[in-house]
C-alpha cells in the first residue's frame, strides 16, 4: 500500500475548553501546509474525535450544572417570596397591635386629662367650701365675741 499524502493545517488549535484560536483556522502561510500520510491524518482525526467527545461529556456536565442551578434558583425564589410573605404577615401584625396600643394609649391620655379636670373642679369646690366654711367661722366667732 502507498502512503498518499493529505494537506493540513497546523495551526488550528483549541486554546481551551469551547473556545477556538479563530485567528489560526486558516492558513497564514504555505509554510504552515505540510503533507502528512493517510494514516497519520487518520490518528490526527481520531485524536480530535476524542477531544470532541470530551468536550461534549464536560459540555454535558456544565448543562447538568446549569440546570441544577437553575431549579435551586428557583428553590431560592420561592423560599425568598414565602419569607417576604411571612415578614409581610408579621408586619401587618405588628401594625395592628401598634394601632390598638396607640387607641388605649389615645383613652388613657383622655382618661387622664378628664382626671385632671376632675381634680381641678373638686381643688375649685374645696376651696370654695374652706372659703365658705372659714367666713362662716369667723362669722360665729364674731358672734360669740360680740355676744360675749
Amino acid at each position: 500500500m502507498t502512503a498518499r499524502f493529505i494537506p493540513i493545517f497546523l495551526s488550528m488549535s483549541s486554546t481551551s475548553i469551547g473556545e477556538v484560536n479563530t485567528s489560526s483556522q486558516l492558513p497564514q502561510r504555505s509554510e504552515d501546509i505540510i503533507s502528512l500520510p493517510v494514516l497519520e491524518f487518520q490518528q490526527l482525526i481520531d485524536n480530535t474525535r476524542k477531544k470532541l467527545a470530551r468536550l461534549e461529556k464536560r459540555l454535558m456536565i456544565l448543562r447538568s450544572l446549569a440546570e441544577k442551578l437553575a431549579m435551586l434558583e428557583q428553590k431560592l425564589d420561592k423560599e425568598w417570596a414565602k419569607q417576604l410573605k411571612e415578614i409581610q404577615a408579621a408586619m401587618i401584625e405588628k401594625r395592628a397591635e401598634i394601632e390598638e396600643s396607640e387607641e388605649i394609649l389615645d383613652k388613657a391620655h383622655e382618661m387622664t386629662d378628664a382626671y385632671y379636670e376632675q381634680c381641678n373642679k373638686l381643688k375649685k369646690h374645696l376651696k370654695s367650701l374652706h372659703d365658705k366654711q372659714s367666713v362662716q367661722f369667723a362669722a360665729r366667732i364674731r358672734e360669740v365675741i360680740l355676744s360675749g
